[in-house]
């Protein structure tokens, strides 16, 4: 993947707090109370998802592009149609990501 962020696979633990740790034992994230009843252990598991959750949106857009999908977006498929919506939402995912 490319990026600036710690490459994945990611890993939730649960010892003394949910932290979230690279393969090669970074720290990624560490999951506290945030002063409300967060869920620390579904956090965690979201955040050490991500470098895999990144890796499937963007398989399923150069699945597209192989497929000529994104052409038919690109010539004026309404975002108000299901799939329209959906890769929308796929691409601004990936953009937010990738810090864009």
């Amino acid at each position: 993947m490319e990026g600036k962020f710690t490459p994945g696979p990611w890993k939730a633990s649960f010892t003394k707090f949910s932290e979230v740790r690279a393969e090669n034992g970074a720290l990624v994230a560490k999951c506290e109370r945030l002063g409300g009843l967060v869920n620390l252990e579904a956090n965690a598991r979201l955040i050490a998802a991500a470098p895999d959750l990144l890796e499937a949106l963007e398989a399923v857009v150069e699945h597209g592009y192989h497929r000529g999908d994104v052409d038919y977006y690109k010539k004026g498929i309404s975002t108000a149609t299901p799939a329209g919506i959906t890769y929308a939402k796929v691409v601004a995912a990936i953009a937010k990501a990738r810090g864009k």
